[in-house]
């Protein structure tokens, strides 16, 4: 299956999100002009063949990241204010099965997509961007720097307040501004370079959630806390022969077309 490019693609989904994520591999080959390697990595079931072979995708099938633990202790402890989604939308964590070695075995950089990611223009200009020992991702506050959207609201601080003193003193440590209105990304997408996944990163990206079991985006903000050092914010546009592009946003804004975007996660049609 691999081409020998040194970049790939990858999406993840479970069965529930299937269709989804087929029609973000069709978008990947398609608009995406993607010719290069596409890995699938499905969550506890196996896609049809037919599929696979006619879109040219690898499939790496996963169990579920287990975090049972979690559900049992929100019953004990819930969150005060939260979307549910600790306690309903624990898939979630499996995105960390993108760090398996085996990436970083084979290609030298990664560009993951949620399912559902939808794609007008050529993937390859996204690689351009300078990703060489850094994870680069969407900064939430974009585009219109809501004071709101700060690193220190992912986290519940009430349910249990001795791990959110843990927290804060942690992140003290480490980088003094995140509980002071710092800046987090979006894990929806990000291009990072392999050399960034580690035998053991899964694993200590668990380590980080027993210790900090309070995040209300769950596997989002730990991997925050995680990539603090290496992140960097996705650039807002970039230049593709001689026209400037939007590169990812939620949906298309004020007088912008589809068209003007690398990246949508929710499109409206027509543009």
């Amino acid at each position: 299956m691999k081409t020998g490019c040194c970049r790939v693609v990858v999406i993840l989904s479970n069965e529930k999100e299937e269709e989804r994520a087929k029609k973000t591999i069709e978008s990947i080959r398609g608009p995406g002009k993607w010719r290069g390697d596409v890995v699938w990595i499905t969550i506890g079931f196996h896609p049809a063949e037919d599929f696979l072979l006619r879109w040219n995708v690898e499939v790496l099938v996963r169990p579920m990241t287990e975090v049972q633990w979690l559900w049992d202790l929100r019953q004990q402890y819930p969150f005060r204010e939260s979307d549910g989604r600790e306690k309903h939308k624990l898939i979630q964590f499996s995105k960390w099965r993108v760090f398996d070695p085996y990436f970083k075995q084979h290609w030298s950089s990664l560009l993951y997509l949620d399912a559902g990611m939808h794609i007008t223009s050529a993937l390859e200009d996204i690689f351009s961007i300078p990703h060489t020992d850094r994870l680069v991702a969407p900064d939430d506050r974009y585009p219109f720097n809501d004071p709101g959207k700060t690193f220190r609201k992912q986290w519940d601080a009430m349910s249990m307040p001795t791990h959110f003193r843990d927290l804060e003193e942690y992140c003290r440590y480490r980088n003094p501004s995140w509980m002071d209105g710092g800046a987090y990304f979006l894990n929806c997408l990000w291009l990072m370079d392999t050399n960034l996944i580690t035998s053991t990163l899964q694993d200590e990206l668990m380590t980080l959630l027993h210790r900090f079991p309070i995040s209300k985006t769950n596997e989002m903000a730990i991997m925050n806390l995680y990539f603090c050092d290496t992140w960097s914010p996705l650039p807002e546009t970039i230049t593709i022969k001689d026209e400037k592009k939007h590169v990812f946003d939620w949906t298309e804004r004020g007088t912008k077309k589809t068209s003007d975007y690398l990246l949508l996660k929710y499109p409206h049609f027509p543009s």
